[in-house]
């Protein structure tokens, strides 16, 4: 007989009696013939109302207004929505009034796209605490934040069709809960809001006149969920969708004489592979790109100081004094780590440097002095990214900036860092972490590989169950039932090493012949 497990067709005889297999948290009938029926899915929901249509009396307007005309959407449709401000110095504000549960994870998003205001502001409130981050919708940069939103739950995504469009979320765990709650922060009624801002934290509000489009809106959505699913358009109730399957699979055949299962006779897949819950666990998500014009084939968006010239499709240098600088400002954010790319070309003297952020050792790059392409990972103190030149004479071409781990998948303590795919650890004795992703009671396999350990020693721990430290190179694995819904590698004695290929899924027994 084969061995039982979670994810496996669970056989109890050969004589056709059905039994349960559990995949993905969806539940099927599986019987000796290899058929599987579905018994159960699991659901997603969008809670807001009018999802697309925010003219629509569900939302409160406050200083603002929307325009009559439907504009191009992301998914190329015409159902975007523009919001216009009234002429006051006041905050303008779309808001939804949602009920909230204490304790529980939400995710909200919406598609913006910028007009004449330069950042939307998403935001929630619980009743007692707001939650918000502030999107450069020029620039796809993160600006304030709340500080309560969950750590790696905002991003911004300009992938998207219809052309300048940006998916932009906040995750949060909600500390009270409620059903209708009082204005709060300026706006209207609602736990869900966007505000308008035509620069970041609010600074200026005042910019529009009367009837002039700030930006557009399409497809708000708040789940309950650790991240943005799919999108789900709304009217007048919440949108519910399952996950189905869409007939009976054959993963699994059974020899009628011993119930031994082939693996995936009809290469339809097997059913027993279960999906990676770690988001970015091989640490290689990289962001969009954040300079303007970084293969200089216009003489435009750069900064350019006392001695840089943009020309023929590089910036160049002849005998520049020290310490000059080529910059673009409000490309970046503070705190965040960013993968930086340039070439040098036509090489003759000095050196030039990359400084993200800020002038000022935290972000500052290596200093080159000959030609090549050189990468390397760097985290901002600021908000400017220079290219510094020390009596460079040369040319600077393919400059390019993007965020590492740019949804944030990953809560960083002292002394980890994400570069070249991989986390690293450099005397650190802090957690490398993603939380509220386990459940309690369901048992999880981890798998890691640990590389150019140095000391120390470092440890999992999977949903409050620590595993075996570990101090030297190799592929690690673990088993553990959470108590927790928390993973997280702990440095338990100032670990220096890289860690990459991290896989957490629901554990699975292989059937065996025992």
């Amino acid at each position: 007989m084969p061995r039982m497990g979670i994810g496996m067709p669970l056989v109890a005889s050969s004589t056709g009696e059905a039994a349960i297999i559990i995949v993905d948290d969806e539940f099927f009938e599986s019987f000796d013939s290899g058929d599987i029926s579905l018994n159960y899915t699991q659901f997603r929901q969008n809670d807001v109302l009018y999802s697309q249509d925010t003219s629509n009396a569900a939302w409160v307007k406050t200083e603002s207004a929307i325009s009559g005309t439907l504009f191009e959407a992301p998914d190329n449709s015409s159902t975007a929505n523009a919001i216009t401000g009234s002429a006051n110095n006041n905050a303008k504000f779309l808001a939804q009034d949602i009920g909230i549960l204490a304790g529980t994870t939400y995710t909200l998003s919406v598609h913006l796209k910028k007009q004449n205001f330069g950042f939307g502001r998403v935001k929630a409130s619980d009743g007692t605490n707001t939650y918000f981050a502030d999107f450069n919708l020029t620039t796809g940069a993160v600006g304030t934040t709340s500080g309560l939103i969950s750590s790696g739950s905002f991003s911004v995504d300009s992938t998207l069709g219809g052309g300048g469009w940006f998916r932009c979320r906040i995750t949060f765990q909600a500390t009270a809960g409620h059903g209708q709650k009082t204005a709060q922060d300026g706006a209207a009624p609602g736990s869900v809001t966007f505000q308008a801002l035509s620069a970041d934290n609010n600074t200026t509000v005042s910019v529009a006149v009367g009837g002039t489009i700030l930006m557009y809106t399409w497809g708000f959505q708040l789940e309950q969920d650790i991240e943005e699913t799919a999108y789900l358009p709304t009217t007048g109730s919440v949108a519910r969708v399952a996950t189905v399957l869409a007939d009976n699979h054959k993963a699994w055949d059974f020899d009628g004489a011993d119930s031994m299962p082939e693996a995936d006779p009809d290469g339809e897949g097997a059913w027993e592979t279960f999906s990676n819950i770690v988001l970015n666990g091989g640490y290689e998500e990289l962001g969009s790109e954040l300079v303007t014009n970084g293969t200089f084939d216009a003489d435009s968006n750069w900064t350019k100081g006392t001695g840089w010239t943009i020309s023929s499709g590089t910036a160049n240098a002849i005998s520049q004094g020290s310490f000059v600088n080529l910059q673009q400002s409000n490309v970046v954010q503070s705190g965040k780590t960013y993968e930086v790319t340039f070439t040098i070309s036509n090489y003759v003297t000095g050196e030039v440097q990359p400084l993200v952020g800020g002038i000022s050792a935290v972000g500052d790059g290596t200093s080159r002095s000959g030609n090549g392409t050189y990468t390397e990972y760097i985290k901002s103190d600021g908000t400017t990214f220079y290219i510094r030149g020390r009596s460079f004479t040369g040319s600077i071409d393919n400059i390019s900036v993007k965020q590492v781990d740019p949804n944030n998948r990953w809560t960083l303590g002292t002394g980890w860092s994400i570069s070249d795919g991989k986390a690293v650890g450099t005397s650190t004795t802090t957690n490398l972490q993603q939380l509220s992703i386990l459940e309690v009671g369901t048992t999880y396999e981890l798998t890691f590989t640990i590389s150019d350990y140095s000391s120390g020693s470092v440890r999992s721990n999977i949903g409050g169950v620590d595993g075996s430290s570990r101090s030297s190179n190799g592929t690690f694995t673990e088993i553990a039932t959470a108590t927790t819904t928390h993973f997280y590698f702990d440095g338990v004695s100032a670990f220096t090493g890289k860690i990459d290929n991290v896989s957490v899924s629901e554990y699975a027994i292989t059937p065996l012949d025992v």
